[in-house]
């Protein structure tokens, strides 16, 4: 056996490498793909919405069908009591309320799911160093981070954009002579544009906050810190102006009691 020498000269790439528009849909659907792999917390996370959504879009239901004097078969037909409570429905059951109640019901689930998908996006990339492999492919910074947040953004939608989506559906085509869509259809864009927006926001915050840090863990540890801060403080903003309206309005009724004969 004779030992041999390569010496062959590799001449290095000088060139460029051609790079994709939508290169980054590549990245959203294989996070979407590795994020649903796991089937128990995507049922924990997505079962309370999906009964709040069924929930919500009964009732909307049901005062349509009320309104229109048709009782659904589920309160038990006709009688006194279902055209008390058409009555009832027709006066204080509005979809924009239902929608509003909804979002505030599911916040916190809305924001579990976020903190739960987007925790790890980023961390277990600078944990594992997967974002230097990407970057050797044909994907920018830029690419990256719209790959990731598209990931985290179809969960955020799912909670947020389509129950509203749903309720309105429901509403549609529970109305007689779809009166809903011609008295309230500005609804459905209002609903899907603020589902849009505060999916985008949230889900921002959720990947700059999954970027501090290499660790799933301490990313859902610092997301639960900031959302229940942030909720601290704005309640506590709430307060303090309902309270300073209140003192207000007292001033103005002591001004007025002392200035009457």
């Amino acid at each position: 056996m004779t030992a041999r020498t390569n010496t062959e000269i590799y001449r290095p790439f000088r060139g460029t490498l051609g790079r994709t528009s939508f290169s980054f849909l590549a990245l959203a659907s294989a996070g979407i793909a590795a994020a649903t792999r796991k089937k128990l917390p995507m049922v924990i996370l997505f079962a309370p919405p999906a009964i709040a959504t069924v929930i919500f879009s009964f009732v909307v239901y049901a005062r349509f069908s009320l309104e229109a004097g048709a009782t659904p078969s589920v309160l038990g037909g006709p009688s006194p009591a279902t055209a008390i409570a058409a009555g009832f429905a027709r006066t204080m059951i509005d979809v924009r309320e239902q929608i509003s109640l909804f979002h505030l019901a599911m916040s916190l689930f809305t924001l579990l799911v976020i903190s739960w998908f987007g925790a790890g996006l980023i961390a277990e990339d600078r944990r594992l160093g997967a974002h230097l492999l990407y970057f050797t492919r044909p994907l920018s910074a830029t690419g990256y981070l719209l790959g990731k947040f598209l990931t985290l953004y179809f969960f955020a939608a799912i909670v947020v954009i389509t129950p509203g989506f749903v309720i309105c559906t429901i509403a549609a085509f529970a109305s007689p002579d779809w009166a809903f869509l011609k008295q309230e259809g500005q609804i459905v864009h209002q609903s899907i544009l603020f589902g849009a927006f505060w999916a985008a926001v949230w889900s921002s915050v959720m990947l700059a906050i999954s970027s501090l840090f290499q660790r799933k863990t301490f990313a859902l540890v610092a997301s639960f810190a900031f959302f229940v801060l942030t909720t601290a403080v704005s309640v506590g903003r709430r307060v303090a102006y309902a309270s300073s309206l209140s003192s207000i309005a007292r001033q103005r009724a002591h001004r007025r009691s002392r200035s009457s004969p």
